[in-house]
């Protein structure tokens, strides 16, 4: 049974399998879309900041977002909301923003990356400082991702990288993004040494 706080979620993602054509699809997303500019813009103007919405209302509208972009739709809006999210200290709003962030998040741009490159710099260092904590593990996951998906700069994050990769506990995740990197042009030498570290500890 679906939770009364879940169903406006649910509701949404029904409506959008249950179109019967594209163009009621396309109605029902610019919709939405529309709905959550204004949310996050309300938020805003009552207190300079997304926070003011709740945890629950704010997850739902990223993942919202999320979904349109998955589906193929533009997304032009939220990436400040997204860096919100993925600065918060609760493990699945910080998970939830860096999900959006490798969708919305445009590499080419300069300001975009800019955005994020103090938060992910951050996670990585913390997580480098707790080596062995389950919750450092997962932060550090999730900014290893993004770091790949995005193809993000390496040049800022070397140092604490390196630190993490000595965490036995996370090795085997670092080997499988160190895969992804290792496409990045510049980074093979040091991808090398990392899946060499995460094949020892498999």
């Amino acid at each position: 049974m679906v939770s009364r706080r879940a169903r406006g979620l649910r509701h949404f993602l029904d409506a959008i399998r249950s179109a019967k054509t594209h163009e009621i699809e396309s109605r029902c997303v610019t919709f939405e879309l529309a709905k959550i500019r204004g949310k996050f813009e309300h938020a805003r103007r009552r207190g300079g900041n997304a926070k003011m919405l709740s945890s629950y209302d704010f997850k739902k509208y990223a993942c919202k977002l999320f979904y349109i972009r998955v589906l193929g739709y533009v997304v032009d809006f939220g990436l400040w909301e997204t860096v919100v999210l993925m600065a918060s200290r609760d493990l699945s709003e910080k998970a939830t923003g860096y999900a959006l962030a490798s969708l919305l998040v445009d590499p080419a741009s300069e300001d975009d990356t800019l955005q994020l490159f103090a938060i992910v710099r951050n996670d990585l260092k913390m997580s480098a400082l707790a080596p062995g904590v389950n919750a450092s593990f997962e932060v550090a996951s999730l900014a290893l991702s993004l770091v790949a998906n995005c193809t993000l700069s390496l040049d800022g994050f070397r140092p604490y990288v390196s630190q993490i990769a000595e965490d036995t506990r996370i090795l085997a995740r670092i080997a499988v993004i160190a895969l992804i990197l290792s496409f990045s042009s510049g980074f093979s030498p040091y991808c090398g040494r990392l899946q060499q570290s995460g094949r020892r500890a498999l």
